[in-house]
C-alpha cells in the first residue's frame, strides 16, 4: 500500500511540476539572458581564450548543468516540450522528499501516505521553488545529489557506516561542484553526520577524512575539467573568485563576494522568517515572494523544544521508543545549521534552494512529535492554505515572465554579422552573452563595461589589450531606443564611454540586432498568442581609435576624477568596495561601481553622491570643490543634497 501511495505521489508531482511551468510561462530571466546560454556554449565550443567577460562574471560559472538546457535551445525544441523536460527533471527532488518524509516520521504516525503528500506539497508551495521550476535556473538540479544524500542520511541514521559517509560526501561535493555556493552545504551535513555518531575523536577524525576525501572527489568529478581549463587560461582554478589567494592578472587581487542581501545585523537571522511575511521584494530575493512556510516551522520547533522540556522535568526517566528520531534529527541538525550558515554567508534566496524543501517534512516532523498529534495533519492543511494566499498575493513569481512562443528566445542576426567574425565590445551590466551563439562562430566578444569595469590605459590587462588590438574588424554593441535609429545622445554616451579607452564610433553605418518576446502581465494560458509585446534593440557599430589630442584631454580629466574619487573611498570605508575600480564618463558625469558592496560612486561635475544597490535615493556627500580642497576634510554622511540651481534643498542630514 505505502509503495503504491509513493508511485502515485511521485507521479502527481512530476505532472503538477509541468502542469505548473506550463501555466506560469517561460521566464527569459536576467541570468539566462547574461550567461544561462553562454556559458555551456563557451564549454563546449572552447571559447575561454576568445572571449572576455563575455557574459561578466558569470561567464566563468562551472557551467557544466546547463549543457542540457543549451542542447535542447540550439536543437531548436519547442519551448513547451522544453519546460516540460526541465520541470520533470527538478520533479525528482519530491520523490526524494517524499521518501525523506517517511523515515522521520514517528511509526505510530496514522495515515503516513497522507502525512507524506501534504509535507511533499508544502514544499512544491515554496515560492522559489515555484519561480526557478521548469526555468533555465540550475538550483533545482544541483539540489538532486544534495537531497539524495539526506535521504541516505535519513535512512541509515541508526546504523551510519562509511560507505554511506564517502556517498554523502561524494553527492554533496558534486553538487558544489556544479554550483560552488553549495559548498556551504557540507559543513552542515558534517554537523548532521556527528548528531548520529558515537562521540569519540579517533571515529570523528576517521568520519571527516573519510567524508573530506569523498566531497574532494565529487567536487573533482563535477568541476575538475573547468577547472583545470581556468587554472590553464586565467591562473586561478574559480576564476574570478578567490583572486585575492590566486592573484589572476586578469581580475583585481581581491575576493568577489554579492552582498547585495547582507543589510542586516546578526539578530536578522532570528527575525528573518518574519520578514518573509512581508509582500516586497529584495528581502532574500529580487522577485516578490512571501513566504509564511518557515515561520510556522519556527513557532512548531519551539513548541516541541518547549515540550520536551516540560516533559522531562516532569518524568525524568521519560524514554522515547521512536525509531525515527535519529533520522529527524539529522535532518533538523542539518536545517539549522545549513539555516545560519547560509544567512551569514549571502542570504541569498535561491543558495538556500533546499533549505525551503525541506521546509515541508520537517514541518510534517515537528507536528507529529508534539502533544496533540491529531491535529497535526489539520495544521499542515491549515499552513498549505494559508501559504496559497500568501501565493495568490505574490503574484506570479517568475523574474520575466513571458509567453511561450514557438522558439526559447527570438534572436534576428543580420547576416554580414552572421557571415563575417567581429571583435565585439559589449556595454551594460546585462551583457547580452545570449546572443553570441547565433554570431559567426569565429566572433570575439568582450564586455567593456557592466558588472566589472575593464581597466584602461595603463591599468589595462594584457588580454584587454590583445583583444582591442585583434585583427578581427572592432565593433561595438549597445542599446538602440528606436530600431534603425541612433540618438544623438546615445552617441555621445557612447564616445564618452569608449574615450576612456582611446576609440570612438566609426562613421560607417550600423547593424541592428533584434530580440523579440511577449510579456505576460498575470499567468500563462499555455498557448502561444502573443502578449504585449517586447523588443530589445541593440546597436553593432563600427569603432576607430581616438585622437592623440582628445585621449590626452580625457585623460587629464580623468586623472582629476581619480583624485577626488581616491579620496572618498579612503574615507567611506567598506561602503565602496572594492577600492580602485575604473572610473567611466558618460551620463553627463562620472562614476564608479563596486561589484562587492554593490554601491555606485558619482559626480555631475558639481556634487559628489553614492547609490546604493535597490535603494531609491542617493547619499549626497557635498559639494566636488569639498573633496578637491587639500585644506578641507569632507565625511561620508549624508549632506544637504543640491536643487538644479545648485542651491541647498531640504534633504536629510543624516549619515548613511
Amino acid at each position: 500500500m505505502a509503495r503504491n501511495e509513493y508511485r502515485w505521489g511521485a507521479l502527481f508531482f512530476a505532472v503538477l511540476s509541468v502542469a505548473w511551468t506550463w501555466y506560469s510561462g517561460k521566464d527569459l530571466n536576467w541570468d539566462f539572458l547574461n550567461y544561462h546560454l553562454y556559458g555551456p556554449y563557451s564549454l563546449l565550443e572552447h571559447r575561454l581564450g576568445s572571449d572576455y567577460f563575455a557574459g561578466s562574471f558569470q561567464a566563468y560559472l562551472n557551467p557544466m548543468g546547463y549543457i542540457p538546457l543549451y542542447l535542447m535551445v540550439v536543437g531548436d525544441w519547442h519551448p513547451l516540450l522544453i519546460g516540460a523536460a526541465l520541470a520533470l527533471l527538478h520533479s525528482i527532488a519530491f520523490a526524494l522528499l517524499w521518501l525523506i518524509t517517511l523515515r522521520i516520521l514517528p511509526e505510530s504516525t496514522p495515515r503516513r501516505g497522507l502525512a507524506c503528500f501534504v509535507a511533499v506539497f508544502l514544499s512544491f508551495l515554496s515560492p522559489l521553488q515555484l519561480a526557478i521550476l521548469g526555468s533555465s535556473f540550475l538550483d533545482s538540479i544541483v539540489a538532486l545529489p544534495a537531497i539524495a544524500a539526506l535521504y541516505l542520511l535519513v535512512k541509515h541514521a541508526q546504523s551510519f557506516r562509511g560507505r554511506h559517509i564517502a556517498f554523502v560526501g561524494m553527492a554533496l561535493g558534486a553538487a558544489a561542484g556544479l554550483k560552488l555556493t553549495n559548498l556551504l552545504l557540507l559543513p552542515a551535513a558534517v554537523l548532521a553526520i556527528e548528531s548520529i555518531s558515537e562521540i569519540s575523536l579517533r571515529s570523528f577524525l576517521r568520519r571527516m577524512a573519510l567524508f573530506s576525501v569523498a566531497a574532494v572527489a565529487g567536487f573533482l568529478l563535477t568541476n575538475g575539467y573547468w577547472s583545470y581549463e581556468l587554472w590553464k587560461e586565467m591562473g586561478n582554478p574559480v576564476f574570478p573568485l578567490f583572486n585575492n589567494i590566486f592573484q589572476s592578472p586578469d581580475f583585481p587581487f581581491v575576493a568577489y563576494q554579492d552582498r547585495r542581501f547582507l543589510n542586516g545585523n546578526a539578530t536578522s537571522v532570528f527575525t528573518l522568517p518574519f520578514a518573509l511575511l512581508d509582500h516586497r521584494s529584495w528581502i532574500y530575493s529580487e522577485n516578490v515572494v512571501a513566504d509564511v512556510r518557515p515561520l510556522v516551522l519556527g513557532i512548531a520547533l519551539c513548541l516541541l523544544l518547549g515540550y520536551r522540556v516540560w516533559s522531562k522535568r516532569r518524568d525524568p526517566l521519560n524514554a522515547d521508543n521512536d525509531s525515527s528520531r535519529p533520522a529527524f534529527r539529522a535532518l533538523l541538525v542539518f536545517a539549522i545549521a545549513f539555516y545560519v550558515i547560509w544567512a551569514e554567508a549571502s542570504r541569498i534566496g535561491r543558495y538556500a534552494h533546499v533549505l525551503w524543501l525541506l521546509v515541508g517534512p520537517l514541518l510534517i516532523g515537528v507536528l507529529y512529535r508534539i502533544p496533540w498529534r491529531r491535529a497535526a495533519l489539520g495544521g499542515a492543511i491549515c499552513t498549505v492554505l494559508v501559504q496559497l494566499l500568501f501565493l495568490h498575493s505574490n503574484g506570479n513569481p517568475r523574474w520575466a515572465p513571458t509567453e511561450w512562443g514557438d522558439k526559447w528566445i527570438s534572436v534576428a542576426i543580420p547576416k554580414p554579422l552572421r557571415d563575417v567574425p567581429y571583435a565585439y565590445l559589449t556595454m551594460g551590466t546585462l551583457s547580452n552573452s545570449v546572443l553570441i551563439p547565433f554570431f559567426n562562430k569565429d566572433a570575439r566578444f568582450m564586455n567593456l563595461i557592466g558588472q566589472h569595469m575593464q581597466p584602461a590605459a595603463d591599468r589595462m590587462t594584457l588580454r584587454a589589450r590583445r583583444f582591442l588590438d585583434s585583427d578581427l574588424g572592432l565593433k561595438v554593441m549597445f542599446t538602440a531606443k528606436i530600431e534603425g535609429q541612433i540618438s544623438e545622445s546615445a552617441v555621445k554616451d557612447v564616445n564618452a564611454i569608449l574615450s576612456i579607452y582611446g576609440l570612438r564610433l566609426g562613421q560607417g553605418p550600423c547593424e541592428f540586432v533584434n530580440m523579440e518576446w511577449a510579456s505576460l502581465e498575470g499567468f500563462s494560458r499555455l498557448s502561444s498568442t502573443p502578449g504585449a509585446k517586447q523588443k530589445q534593440i541593440l546597436a553593432v557599430c563600427s569603432v576607430d581609435k581616438e585622437t592623440p589630442e582628445r585621449v590626452k584631454i580625457v585623460q587629464e580629466q580623468l586623472a582629476e576624477i581619480d583624485r577626488v574619487f581616491n579620496r572618498v573611498e579612503a574615507v567611506c570605508g567598506d561602503l565602496l568596495n572594492p577600492k580602485g575600480t575604473q572610473t567611466m564618463h558618460g551620463g553627463g558625469g562620472w562614476m564608479r561601481t563596486y561589484f562587492n558592496s554593490n554601491n555606485r560612486l558619482m559626480t555631475d561635475g558639481s556634487t559628489v553622491s553614492i547609490r546604493q544597490k535597490s535603494v531609491f535615493d542617493d547619499i549626497y556627500l557635498g559639494n566636488i570643490a569639498d573633496w578637491q580642497s587639500a585644506d578641507r576634510t569632507p565625511s561620508c554622511t549624508r549632506q544637504a543634497a543640491l536643487d538644479p540651481k545648485g542651491r541647498p534643498s531640504q534633504a536629510d542630514a543624516s549619515g548613511p
